[in-house]
């Protein structure tokens, strides 16, 4: 069997325009692949689905289901949520994404993901994802955590900044949109200080950060609970979180 015939070439080759061979097109997927942009979504232990700027793959032992994000079409189909343990109210909830293409003879594939794994797709991939009727998205404990950080550091004043700022370190898509800045009143043992680091993260990376330095067992407490900032350490809580005056939380939802 010539590489022409391997079942991979000849899934790359229906992507060809005009003189391209399936050889230009596995090297623009490579190009892309190396780039820290994509992200990549361990679905199993033996699936990662990859989606880079302009390419979607499911990669399995077997073989590379690939299309090109302008020709996709994503549906979520199907979600299911199973409990964790009969000992805990934990869930874990997983998706069913159909991933289709308005071009010929592409085989669809379906992205079997954790719910919790489905924003930093979507924020990757260029096309809408449709999400049918009668789903249900259940929402962590973490996640559930994450809006009440928002609205809870909504009563926290502003930080000006006049400086042109990057992408957000976490999770490189938004911008940063908070600064940790000492306000409380804090003299206690374990006392909040203060943290010199310019904006670095997004309000949900830090949300994030913060609910994974707490106690799994003691949820409740969560919100009075003090944690370090990931660069420098310096100990804040809830009441040294600001919003960058001009930023909206709807602004970063979006």
């Amino acid at each position: 069997m010539t590489t022409e015939q391997h079942p991979i070439a000849i899934s790359l080759a229906k992507f060809c325009n005009n003189n391209m061979n399936w050889k230009s097109v596995a090297n623009d997927i490579n190009i892309e692949y190396r780039r820290i942009e994509k992200i990549c979504i361990q679905t199993s232990t033996i699936v990662k689905i990859v989606a880079t700027e302009n390419w979607i793959l499911k990669v399995t032992p077997i073989t590379i289901f690939v299309i090109h994000q302008s020709d996709a079409s994503l549906v979520v189909k199907e979600a299911n949520t199973y409990s964790i343990s009969h000992q805990s109210t934990n869930q874990i909830q997983f998706l069913n994404i159909e991933v289709k293409s308005s071009r010929q003879r592409v085989d669809p594939f379906v992205i079997r993901i954790n719910a919790v794994d489905f924003k930093d797709l979507r924020d990757r991939v260029a096309r809408s994802i449709e999400i049918l009727p009668n789903i249900k998205f259940h929402k962590s404990v973490v996640e559930q955590f994450v809006d009440v950080f928002k609205e809870t550091i909504k009563n926290n004043p502003l930080y000006d900044i006049d400086q042109e700022l990057d992408q957000c370190i976490g999770c490189l898509q938004s911008r940063p949109n908070i600064k940790i800045q000492k306000l409380c009143e804090d003299s206690g043992q374990n006392n909040c200080s203060t943290c010199y680091c310019r904006p670095l993260w997004c309000v949900d990376c830090m949300a994030k950060w913060f609910a994974s330095r707490q106690d799994n067992e003691q949820q409740s407490r969560w919100l009075s609970s003090k944690c370090s900032c990931p660069m420098c350490r310096a100990t804040f809580c809830m009441l040294d979180v600001c919003m960058l005056r001009g930023v909206t939380l709807d602004s970063v939802e979006e």
